[in-house]
């Protein structure tokens, strides 16, 4: 080879290694336009649903002032509203301050402090939550006897046994410390990292906020290794179809839930002081609480978002990892919900105390043998019994072995 036909070729490599440059140049200016649109996107989005609950919360809490003035001297439905309106007007301050905070921010802003804003924002939010949950159970009868009340003329205070308040009164006093107690205790035990998804922040809040980290976090690499940012930040088309499948089918799961607390809940309001019926439906409620919770906890993992394998994995991982703990769990219970089951409906559809008919020695015999089956059944558990695993996957609505194999998926492309 002359030197000319060397140069010449050197100069096709330079030229070859230049428009490889101006191509990827161009690849990350595209993947970067598209994640700022989608953040600023996904925050619009959030501002709209905060819109909304202002628009439900303000004209609550003016009903509850005008409904105090009407009410003023009776002190048990004094006490009821004021209980009512402390909770929507938390609702209005804390939904009011994220909206302005969220209309002036800039998220153009040097990352730590864009970060350090919005986590002061989320941690906000999620004490708000976790205040409302902890006093739903306290506050849900006297929000309906509120609402016939103010709507209707209704009197539920004269309409429902005593016995009926003062249960209602005892579960909820006792729920509030056990749920923030459990909510405490959850964050310590499965919080994957200080801004892990939260079933308190809200689907369109957790949406907002991977937005903005995949695109601080593609920024960052994007600095050190363009080619492999391209390639890090991005999930395939079939991986995302699996993912939009899985979220329809957890979503089935967790209206089916809301769908039978509901139902319950209406029960539990009619025989809330008879203790035989009250007692199965408190249990009937727990139970599909805890099978909703770590669904919604799965699916809001599984957000279409980007970010890329690397962001997918760890908490998917953990997630599934605790929804299958609590499948198993609900497993486990099983024998002693149906029981539970058969006395709610047969007092619903027939009006029969199913208890009572059988007396009370085969009554004590028949709980007794569905405690011990859940004894056994949690012996197996310990083993890790395969059929067990098969009826918590029934359970979960056969999205553990999708979880499991879009799991295992993600890992094989990474």
């Amino acid at each position: 080879m002359n030197p000319l036909d060397f140069d010449t070729l050197r100069g096709r490599w330079a030229e070859q290694g230049r428009a490889l440059d101006q191509r990827l140049h161009l690849d990350l200016a595209a993947v970067r336009a598209g994640l700022d649109r989608r953040t600023v996107s996904a925050f619009r989005r959030h501002r709209g649903w905060l819109v909304a609950g202002l628009a439900l919360a303000i004209p609550m809490s003016l009903g509850l002032f005008v409904f105090i003035a009407s009410h003023w001297g009776q002190w048990a439905w004094l006490l009821m509203a004021g209980a009512l309106l402390a909770l929507a007007l938390g609702e209005v301050l804390v939904g009011l301050s994220e909206w302005l905070a969220l209309r002036r921010l800039d998220l153009g802003a040097p990352s730590v402090e864009l970060q350090q804003r919005l986590d002061r924002l989320q941690s906000r939010r999620q004490r708000q939550t976790r205040l409302l949950l902890s006093c739903s159970v306290l506050l849900w009868l006297p929000l309906l006897a509120v609402l016939l009340k103010g709507l209707f003329g209704g009197d539920l205070l004269r309409g429902l046994p005593a016995s009926v308040w003062w249960v209602n009164l005892g579960v909820g006093l006792g729920f509030v410390p056990l749920s923030l107690g459990a909510a405490a205790w959850w964050r310590r035990r499965f919080a994957t990292n200080t801004r892990s998804a939260s079933a308190g922040d809200g689907d369109s809040w957790t949406r907002a906020r991977v937005e903005l980290d995949a695109r601080l976090a593609f920024d960052l690499d994007a600095e050190r290794d363009p080619a492999n940012a391209l390639r890090s930040h991005s999930l395939p088309e079939a991986l995302r179809a699996d993912i939009a499948a899985l979220r329809r089918r957890l979503l089935l799961g967790i209206l089916a839930c809301t769908a039978g607390l509901i139902l319950i809940g209406l029960f539990n309001a009619e025989h809330g002081g008879l203790p035989q019926f009250i007692v199965p439906g408190v249990l009937i409620n727990l139970w599909l609480v805890s099978q909703m919770a770590p669904s919604i906890q799965l699916r809001l993992t599984l957000n279409p978002l980007p970010g890329g394998l690397p962001a997918l994995q760890p908490g998917l991982e953990s997630a599934l990892r605790l929804r299958r703990r609590f499948a198993v769990g609900g497993v486990i219970a099983l024998p002693l919900m149906v029981l539970m089951l058969v006395q709610v409906v047969a007092k619903a559809a027939l009006g029969m105390d199913v208890f009572a008919v059988l007396g009370t020695i085969p009554s004590v015999t028949v709980l007794a043998l569905a405690a011990a089956c859940a004894v056994l059944l949690f012996a197996h558990a310990r083993r890790k019994a395969v059929w067990l695993g098969g009826w918590a996957e029934a359970l979960s609505g056969f999205a553990l072995g999708r979880s499991e194999a879009l799991l295992q998926r993600s890992r094989a492309l990474a």
